[in-house]
Order: C-alpha cells, then sequence, then structure tokens
C-alpha cells in the first residue's frame, strides 16, 4: 500500500514505510504528531494492516502548510521516480493542480489495482477529467455536491452551498455526478450515515452505532479512508472493505469514550479491538 500527500510541517519529500509511536507516525527517523489529514488516515491504516498482518504502509509525503509549494514538490518526485506495483494507493492531502496532476495520474493508473482518492486527489480527479479511471471517491456531503457540478474546479465553487444540500437530496447529487462522469466506479459518502455507492446506485447504509460527537471531532473521515484503505490491501472486496470500515470507525469512536474535545488518535487506539469486534460477527470473508 502507498500513501502519497502532503503533511502542514517543514519538510521537502520523504518517503519511506510508516510505523506508529505512540501518538505520533515514524518515518525513517522522522516524526510527525497524528492529527486531522493525513497522518490519521496513516494512522488507521497503520492499525489496520497490523491487525491483519499486513506490511505497513510506504509514504511519499512532502511538507506543504497551504501555499503549495510542497504539491509541487510531491507531483515532480512522483514523475521523476519510479513506483512498484501496489495493491492500493491512497491520495490525500495536495493542492488541486491539474496540470501537473494529469502528468503522475498514468504512473498511479499503471502501478495500482486501486486508487482511492480523498479530499485534494478527489479534487485534481475530478477536475482533470479523471473520476472513471479513478476507483474509488471518498466525499463527504459537500464534496458530493461538488462532484455534481460538472463546472466546478473545487468545493469552494460549487453552485449550492453546503447548508443548503439536505439529506434527501444527497441521491440525486449521487446520479447527477455520475451521469456526468464525474463519479468514480465505487464511492464512500462519508457522514452521519455513511452510503456505499457502485456504479452510481447506493448499495449499502451505515448509521449505527450513531456517535453524535464524531460530527464535532477533526479527522473522523480521515480515520474511515485509512480503515477502509486497509482492508482493501488486505484483499476484502470494496463492498465489505467499505461496510467494515464504517463499522469500524463508529466502533473505535464508542470505545474511546469521546466528547467533542476527544484527540483523533484516542479514537484510532481502539481501531483493532473494533475490527475484532466486527470481523468476529460477520467473519473474516475476505476475497
Amino acid at each position: 500500500m502507498l500513501v502519497i500527500g502532503t503533511v502542514p510541517f517543514d519538510i521537502e519529500i520523504i518517503h519511506g514505510e510508516a510505523n506508529l509511536e505512540k501518538n505520533n507516525i515514524n518515518i525513517n527517523g522522522v516524526t510527525f504528531p497524528i492529527g486531522v489529514g493525513t497522518t490519521a488516515l496513516l494512522a488507521a491504516a497503520i492499525n489496520t494492516l497490523s491487525f491483519f498482518d499486513r506490511s505497513l504502509p510506504y509514504v511519499i509525503l512532502a511538507g506543504d502548510k497551504g501555499e503549495g509549494k510542497g504539491t509541487k514538490r510531491l507531483f515532480a518526485f512522483l514523475k521523476s521516480n519510479s513506483l512498484k506495483k501496489e495493491r492500493v494507493i491512497c491520495g490525500h492531502y495536495m493542492m488541486p493542480y491539474v496540470d501537473e496532476f494529469k502528468e503522475v495520474f498514468p504512473k498511479l493508473r499503471e502501478n495500482a489495482k486501486f486508487i482511492i482518492a480523498d479530499a485534494g486527489m478527489m479534487y485534481a480527479a475530478k477536475a482533470a477529467g479523471f473520476a472513471k479511471k479513478v476507483d474509488v471517491f471518498t466525499p463527504d456531503v459537500g464534496e458530493l455536491a461538488f462532484l455534481a457540478d460538472k463546472d466546478a474546479i473545487h468545493p469552494a465553487y460549487i453552485k449550492r452551498i453546503l447548508f443548503e444540500i439536505d439529506a434527501e437530496d444527497i441521491e440525486s447529487l449521487i446520479r447527477q455526478a455520475y451521469l456526468t462522469e464525474n463519479l468514480s466506479k465505487f464511492v464512500f459518502v462519508k457522514g452521519q450515515k455513511d452510503l456505499v455507492i457502485k456504479d452510481g446506485k447506493t448499495i449499502a447504509s451505515i448509521s449505527s452505532p450513531l456517535i453524535k460527537a464524531m460530527e464535532a471531532i477533526g479527522g473522523t473521515g480521515d480515520t474511515l479512508v485509512g480503515i477502509m484503505s486497509g482492508f482493501l490491501e488486505s484483499d476484502f472486496s470494496f463492498e465489505k472493505a467499505s461496510l467494515f470500515a464504517a463499522k469500524v470507525n463508529r466502533i473505535a469512536a464508542k470505545l474511546a469514550w469521546i466528547t467533542p474535545a476527544t484527540p483523533i488518535y484516542e479514537v484510532i487506539k481502539f481501531i483493532p479491538e473494533a475490527i475484532r469486534e466486527v470481523v468476529k460477527c460477520n467473519g473474516q470473508q475476505q476475497e
């Protein structure tokens, strides 16, 4: 499994195997605190992969505090360096530079069975016209509206603002995004109710256990994608990986007894116990 993206720290490019050390990510002796974003996704993936005795994720990260230079360094590194074959490549926070993304995407596609695009990589894929070439998008409801707006190049420019989107509108947004070919084959819509989408149709909905405090904690969407990526890397089908990941994420939050003030790493600690509970109930049926 390969994870690519940016982190808000003063680094150029760092690559190597990612390990967990208490509440930090360690890559080649360099540590980053686990917070929202790529570090939360990585930590969740590490705990999932470790549960199934899989290799830890390899990462290629650039430092970017929002000015975009780190994203350009990341794309330049991907363009000039070879990649090995991976079952899963997961892309996360990055600026949606379309021209640079178009140059590196063929290399990613060639070397992955599953490409998962979250956050900035999803924006770039949609803006570049590559949505159908990505395997999994992981939007929240606001990002789903962005995907449904064929002219928007970033969620900040959607025609319908977030508070106007009612839960009943979600299915119409899915259909609209699918018909305009701005939706990947598989979609995992993150929210109070998690939706699993295949070929533009909802095939599963997960809303329990309902942990209201999850909406107030930054990083729960990141952990959800990390867990799903870990299940996919562990040879689960997309349908099972998504369904199990949604349950694991919620159960981990429940086990952590979260409040709106709970840091995301407290939820991540309970991922192995939550996986054990889910696979015990459903059986470890990998495909």
